[in-house]
């Protein structure tokens, strides 16, 4: 229990699903299939062949997001990957889910988010 922090393993902050594209390279998917990943960069519905999309992670984020929001802990640490990092910026945020196909998370980037009772902001940086 480092930092005095209680883990606790979340299924709604897994990875996303590549389905068909799993361990390629961007190279190799471009290489068979140009056309589905050029959509795929635009089009948050699109899911690789047997994967899923930006919005079906949406669609499990957001009520860890809200189970969060009314947690009585003062903080939260999660571990996720930039796919459902990605996610969780685009429902805290009510951004459109087109934008969040804009959004370059790297791996293991902090992201600080708040929640005063009503809404989720977004603290670039560190958190205090």
């Amino acid at each position: 229990m480092a930092l005095g922090l209680q883990p606790n393993d979340c299924e709604a902050l897994g990875t996303q699903d590549f389905g068909a594209w799993t361990d390629m390279t961007l190279d190799e998917i471009a290489d068979q299939d140009p056309e589905a990943l050029s959509r795929w960069t635009r089009d948050p519905e699109m899911r690789p062949a047997r994967g899923t999309s930006l919005i079906d992670l949406c669609t499990v984020v957001r009520p860890w997001l809200d189970q969060v929001a009314n947690c009585p802990a003062n903080r939260v640490v999660a571990l996720a990957t930039p796919p459902v990092l990605r996610a969780v910026l685009v429902c805290a945020l009510d951004l459109p889910p087109v934008a969040g196909l804009r959004l370059d998370i790297q791996p293991l980037a902090p992201i600080h988010l708040a929640h005063d009772g009503h809404r989720w902001t977004w603290r670039p940086g560190s958190p205090e």
